[in-house]
């Protein structure tokens, strides 16, 4: 997630944020937010949200135990709360907030033999600590972004190999779905848009970046064999534009633990509900 002239990566293992200027390449330890913390997002009022698998999908080293739920840090500041421990979830994967505030996340349970398997896409009230089930029989729901009105919101369905999305309805909810891409190769994980609505897909054990158009035809692949970077596999399973211009695309290799970045002739669609990076 790009906020403030900074990048802040998750580490899922270590029950870490991580904070990476790339002007300088300093990398520190922002926030703790203990188990496994999945996804990140932040909000209008600049403050973030943790999609937390409470340590549910591979072990970690923090000493903090954390239940499966949504965390968040108040703007400025780098002290973790936990706000959904009203249900029981599954393993909150990624999140994402709609103009209203509201944060959506995805919760695909764990199996013990890594089968996908049917999970949900939730939606949080900050004001009333509501939590509401939005969608249901998702086989894996995972990476999920807003358009760039934010009327519309894409997820993937890891499991199908497809992104699907969703309208929002006027007084909340969403209405039918629909099958936006089906990629033929890897596991879609996580995504984000361009300026020009174009949906950008990590797709894991494919080694690759899809790029999907608004149409819904795959138009770019980018494959990391292809490319000069080197190290122990790629395993690419998140991406998001920043940068002073908004023009680099950042993308998370879970092989090796890497941030690696390309600049873009498009500029990234805005990730916070007031437009602001």
């Amino acid at each position: 997630m790009w906020h403030d002239g900074s990048l802040f990566v998750v580490s899922v293992t270590r029950g870490l944020i991580y904070r990476i200027v790339p002007d300088t390449g300093l990398v520190t330890e922002f926030a703790e937010p203990g188990g496994g913390p999945n996804g990140l997002a932040v909000d209008g009022n600049g403050s973030f949200w943790i999609a937390q698998n409470g340590a549910t999908r591979t072990r970690s080293r923090s000493a903090l135990s954390t239940r499966p739920g949504l965390q968040h840090i108040n703007s400025g500041s780098s002290i973790v709360h936990t706000d959904i421990l009203n249900r029981t979830f599954d393993a909150p994967n990624d999140c994402a907030v709609d103009a209203r505030g509201h944060v959506w996340f995805t919760d695909p349970p764990s199996s013990p033999d890594h089968r996908p398997m049917l999970g949900s896409l939730i939606e949080f009230d900050p004001e009333t600590n509501d939590s509401n089930i939005r969608a249901e029989g998702i086989l894996f729901p995972n990476g999920l972004a807003f358009d760039f009105d934010r009327a519309i919101l894409y997820v993937v369905e890891t499991g199908h190999r497809r992104i699907l999305r969703y309208g929002l309805l006027p007084g909340g909810g969403l209405g039918p779905v629909q099958t936006h891409a089906l990629l033929q190769d890897g596991d879609p994980d996580g995504i984000c848009l361009d300026e020009e609505g174009n949906i950008y897909v990590a797709t894991g054990p494919g080694n690759s970046i899809v790029v999907v158009s608004q149409s819904g035809r795959v138009v770019q692949q980018v494959d990391f064999c292809d490319t000069v970077i080197e190290g122990p596999g790629y395993f690419p399973t998140n991406l998001c534009f920043g940068g002073p211009l908004n023009d680099t695309l950042y993308v998370t290799l879970a092989s090796g633990g890497r941030v690696v970045a390309f600049k873009s002739t498009l500029l990234g669609a805005s990730t916070v509900a007031d437009g602001k990076q």
